[in-house]
């Protein structure tokens, strides 16, 4: 089975979001993609939720697609979760996975290196790690360029839209 996972806080979900969901569907070779709404990113502080697409409303638009799951596994636990967390449940759950997938923006790639558990050994850490656990996707916008940062990038996929949740956030639209 490959599965892919696209998380992130969709503070609000907007169609930037949606055509990477689609990209993604159309470009990987899954079997399933597991959309997690975050309570918290770890890099942020937990703050107002008036614009947090949730699992149920993620549901509503997805539930005519059987390629889709909404995991409620990191809103449920109502505190920062880190990546390699979800990976694990994922792969917990799903236990016959051959390619495990993990969506990000261009964006958080900036920062990668300082995720929890981004490169351990896996004597060091029970989960092992992000980069060795998963292949990763990186969903580009807005001209954003990906710079050579010694990381393997399976796929690039380049989004149309240039919408961000920030924005969104910033000038009420």
């Amino acid at each position: 089975m490959n599965i892919a996972i696209f998380a992130g806080s969709f503070k609000p979900f907007h169609r930037g979001h949606q055509a990477i969901i689609d990209e993604v569907l159309k470009t990987l070779r899954i079997n399933k993609l597991i959309i997690v709404p975050n309570y918290c990113s770890p890099f942020k502080k937990i703050t107002n939720t008036k614009y947090k697409t949730g699992p149920k409303e993620l549901k509503r638009i997805y539930k005519s697609n059987n390629k889709i799951d909404i995991s409620n596994y990191e809103i449920t636990k109502k505190k920062k979760t880190y990546s390699i967390d979800t990976i694990a449940y994922i792969k917990n759950k799903y236990n016959n996975i051959n390619n495990l997938y993990f969506v990000i923006g261009a964006d958080s790639l900036k920062s990668i290196k300082k995720w929890q558990s981004w490169d351990v050994r896996a004597n060091q850490s029970k989960k092992g790690s992000i980069k060795h656990s998963v292949k990763l996707v990186v969903a580009t916008r807005d001209g954003i360029e990906i710079k050579n940062r010694n990381i393997k990038i399976e796929y690039i996929i380049k989004i149309k839209q240039s919408i961000s949740s920030t924005k969104i956030r910033q000038n009420h639209i």
